[in-house]
């Protein structure tokens, strides 16, 4: 899915797009760091631990002040209309206040 933006019904600008994850290891179900030590991969490579439900990606929702997600998520969203995408919106978990480099 391209970026989209989208307004709720409070006026809201809403940052919509897709999060494909690719350097994620799929050899275990926990949420951390992992460091490659002796193993038979070649190259040596930090990758990210995911829970199983979101390997397959998710929907990102980001405003000012929030960030939400969507799992799963649609795969025909790529056609969804505004209203379409806020009804998505309505459906998503919040995960936290907006990260801003500067406050």
């Amino acid at each position: 899915m391209a970026y989209r933006e989208i307004r709720d019904a409070h006026g809201v600008l809403w940052e919509v797009w897709q999060v494909t994850p690719t350097m994620a290891d799929r050899r275990a179900d926990v949420v951390g760091l992992l460091y490659a030590k002796k193993e038979r991969r070649l190259r040596v490579a930090l990758r990210v631990l995911l829970w199983a439900a979101l390997r397959g990606g998710w929907l990102a929702f980001k405003s000012l002040d929030e960030r939400r997600r969507l799992v799963p998520f649609p795969r025909e969203r790529n056609t969804f209309s505004d209203s379409q995408l806020l009804g998505l919106l309505e459906r998503s978990e919040s995960v936290g206040a907006a990260r801003r480099l500067i406050e």
